[in-house]
């Protein structure tokens, strides 16, 4: 308990509201006779200590998350608009890579309270996490554009610009769209394969 609130409890009146809650604590304690339960007496000190903690160190992570994002987003940008119309098919995987970020961002602040977040993790840490998480958003989102273009998925999409930015940034937002369409693919051609080469044996 004494390492957490080291770590979250920045201001003066975050410590003082855990010193009081810690000594009503003690007193519950004390006023208790021998045949009272007292693993609960510091049981409100430590909820509000993690409760302020964990507020600290999510902010941390939307912080990162978002510096991430924009720093990806403008280097994308400025490879976009340094690459002229010939390369269009490059142009429609980087705006694919954009929205896949946007996605992403939209994601982790759409799910803020709820992200699950190591309270003890080192800046460097949560910027790492935060970085890659973005760049996977960025990679998804161009998945998405590569695979409609290639009729993989989503081919009925290819000639709408805006309903592939779309997709792109559902890729970007959903971390299973992705990996369950590759897995998909990979099962299905397995099976086509496994097909001709029975087909095959048997015709001999």
């Amino acid at each position: 308990m004494a390492t957490e609130a080291q770590a979250g409890l920045k201001q003066k009146s975050q410590r003082r509201e855990a010193c009081t809650i810690l000594a009503s604590g003690v007193c519950t304690c004390f006023l208790s006779s021998e045949e009272d339960d007292l693993s609960g007496c510091f049981e409100d000190a430590r909820q509000y200590i993690e409760t302020k903690t964990g507020e600290v160190v999510r902010t941390k992570y939307l912080g990162f998350t978002w510096f991430a994002s924009v720093i990806i987003s403008g280097l994308l940008g400025w490879i976009y608009y340094s690459l002229s119309a010939e390369h269009q098919s490059w142009l429609n995987v980087i705006s694919g890579c954009i929205a896949g970020v946007i996605g992403s961002m939209i994601s982790v602040l759409q799910r803020g309270r709820s992200q699950e977040i190591d309270i003890f993790a080192s800046p460097f840490h949560l910027a790492f996490d935060a970085t890659i998480r973005m760049l996977l958003g960025m990679c998804f989102g161009g998945i998405v554009v590569i695979a409609s273009f290639a009729n993989i998925a989503f081919g009925f999409v290819k000639e709408n610009p805006f309903a592939l930015l779309f997709f792109s940034l559902g890729g970007g937002f959903s971390e299973r769209i992705i990996p369950d369409l590759i897995e998909r693919t990979i099962k299905k051609k397995a099976e086509s394969n496994k097909t001709i080469m029975t087909g095959a044996e048997s015709d001999k």
